[in-house]
């Protein structure tokens, strides 16, 4: 019997994959945020900006939706990000035709409903 090594599963991307993990959905904290590069072999450098949450193991990479999304919450200082709270979760898509998986980032806002400790009674 041969037991595959759950390395070899894992995307030598220096980002999350959202299909790596395809049932996520958690409100996860910022840690720090910025702009970064990515290049695949053969393509032109992508300039775009990746999110580093708590305890996750790599950053993601923010797509212009999600981007949009943070900057109209948090602001367009992604430095003063840093601790604020997001929902981030996954979200199938078909694109042209390919099945694939992406991220969504939902920033929850101070003072919303999320952050109110008191009991509605």
């Amino acid at each position: 019997m041969s037991i595959i090594s759950e390395d070899l599963l894992q995307s030598s991307s220096p980002h999350m994959k959202a299909s790596e993990y395809p049932d996520f959905n958690r409100t996860m904290k910022v840690v720090s945020a910025g702009p970064d590069e990515l290049q695949y072999p053969g393509e032109p450098v992508k300039h775009g900006y990746i999110v580093q949450f708590e305890g996750a193991p790599k950053a993601i990479w923010l797509s212009k939706s999600n981007l949009k999304a943070m900057v109209k919450v948090f602001g367009n200082d992604t430095d003063a990000w840093a601790g604020k709270q997001v929902l981030l979760t996954v979200k199938n898509y078909d694109i042209e035709g390919k099945k694939t998986i992406g991220w969504i980032t939902t920033p929850i806002a101070e003072g919303s409903a999320a952050f109110d400790d008191a009991i509605p009674f």
